[in-house]
């Protein structure tokens, strides 16, 4: 069976408050593209976990909340580069999803490329709750309707580069130092 060309990943944690956005986007997300070539996941991983989440997928969109000290509901688009600040995405207690993808790429993986990120500033982040906050809950809508967009524009770039594929050059081609020690 082929997978579709492109993941949305929706992160985050479900007892969590506001950390839950980014899966209440992808909940959203799921119902706008039912009949669309695109694969909808949530999680709660970063670094390797998360690396697993979009190995094999030539584009993937993420959602996760974000801490920076911006007004709670304000979204940023982001690419990787962009994101270290992201908890998730920097990831404490192992390798940070940058390092993560950077080793998958040197062995071989194929890993989705563009990695684009939306970054939802929320309100509370720690409180044991499975509700949002009202300006949090607010953005989910919209979020998700910038996504499902985004996602139906890439994937209908990847179908009208079949056969080559989406993915830039340097994750298809090139040696790979981890079967073919220098």
């Amino acid at each position: 069976m082929n997978r579709p060309p492109v993941v949305i990943v929706g992160l985050g944690s479900p007892i969590l408050s506001d950390d839950a956005v980014g899966l209440h986007v992808a909940d959203r997300v799921r119902q706008l593209l039912a009949r669309e070539p695109v694969d909808v996941r949530q999680a709660a991983v970063g670094g390797l976990g998360l690396l697993e989440e979009i190995a094999g997928y030539e584009a993937a969109l993420l959602v996760d909340a974000s801490l920076a000290g911006l007004p709670p509901g304000t979204t940023r688009r982001l690419h990787l580069a962009e994101a270290r600040h992201l908890q998730r995405l920097s990831y404490q207690h192992g390798i940070s999803f940058e390092e993560a993808i950077n080793v998958g790429r040197q062995c071989g993986m194929r890993v989705a490329d563009p990695i684009i990120i939306y970054a939802i500033e929320v309100a509370d982040a720690y409180t044991f709750s499975e509700e949002l906050t009202p300006p949090v809950e607010a953005v989910v809508e919209g979020v998700a309707i910038r996504v499902a967009s985004e996602a139906r524009h890439l994937a209908t770039q990847c179908r009208k580069a079949e056969g080559a594929g989406c993915l830039s050059a340097h994750a298809r081609v090139g040696t790979n130092p981890c079967t073919n020690p220098a």
